[in-house]
């Protein structure tokens, strides 16, 4: 996916033996020039890109590196985390949230392919005082976990919005961009609301969640609860569920053969 100085974007393809003569020349970040393509109508089944257009570069194609261009920045076109149970499923949206709380990574075996997976559930919370599940798969689930610490501020380009019984979480894709404490208005802002007060808000889960587990780090002693909870306060009833925090000791485990 190509970005310019105008903020205009648009995805290249590359099939073959221009797959293998190319990708060892790009990368993410880099400034290149482009030559010799072959612009046509883009499939938006595999496309998410901004832009009704593709271009397909071929092996006879010229692609060459150039310096940094601090004029071409990412654009961000971010949605509110409280107006995520709104949204369209499947579509990809642009969300900044401060990182809250995160799991350990899973281990998990596809159940169509058999490969296994790797996955991180990464909780966000933004000044609407809506929190949302984030789910990161393979590479970005097994980066530095200390990366997350700290509560830093995350901008995510392209978050993939599913909906489950649950509700509603965001995902990753391939072309997903995370970026931690990036330079924009936007973080300062919830900072600001964070260190102010945000960080003991009880914030509103928008669904439940990117399949739990993973031992969530949670600092807050406020949101845990005790198992009598569920029955005193009548959880388990709603729509869509209801999520608490516990901290325990296991009692006994039941194991089921096979």
């Amino acid at each position: 996916e190509l970005l310019d100085e105008k903020g205009g974007e648009i995805a290249g393809c590359f099939f073959k033996d221009a797959a293998d003569k190319f990708f060892p020349l790009l990368e993410v970040g880099n400034v290149y020039t482009f030559s010799n393509g072959r612009l046509k109508v883009a499939n938006k089944q595999y496309n998410s890109c901004n832009s009704d257009y593709e271009i397909t570069f071929n092996s006879d194609s010229d692609i060459r590196l150039c310096d940094q261009d601090d004029a071409i920045v990412t654009v961000y076109n971010f949605r509110g985390l409280d107006t995520l149970e709104s949204a369209e499923p499947n579509t990809t949206c642009d969300v900044v949230g401060v990182v809250k709380r995160f799991g350990d990574v899973q281990e998990l075996i596809s159940k169509k392919t058999g490969n296994q997976l790797y996955k991180r559930d990464v909780f966000l919370c933004d000044a609407s005082g809506s929190e949302v599940a984030l789910t990161l798969w393979g590479d970005k689930a097994q980066e530095d976990e200390a990366q997350w610490s700290g509560n830093p501020v995350l901008a995510i380009k392209k978050a993939k919005i599913s909906e489950y019984m649950s509700g509603i979480s965001l995902g990753t894709l391939q072309t997903s961009m995370l970026t931690l404490n990036p330079e924009i208005p936007e973080k300062d802002n919830l900072m600001s609301w964070w260190h102010g007060g945000g960080a003991t808000m009880d914030t509103k889960k928008i669904g439940g969640g990117g399949g739990g587990g993973g031992g969530m780090r949670d600092t807050s002693l406020k949101s845990r609860k005790l198992v009598s909870a569920i029955k005193d306060e009548g959880l388990g009833y709603s729509e869509k569920g209801d999520y608490i925090t516990v901290k325990g000791t296991v009692d006994y485990i039941i194991r089921k053969e096979n």
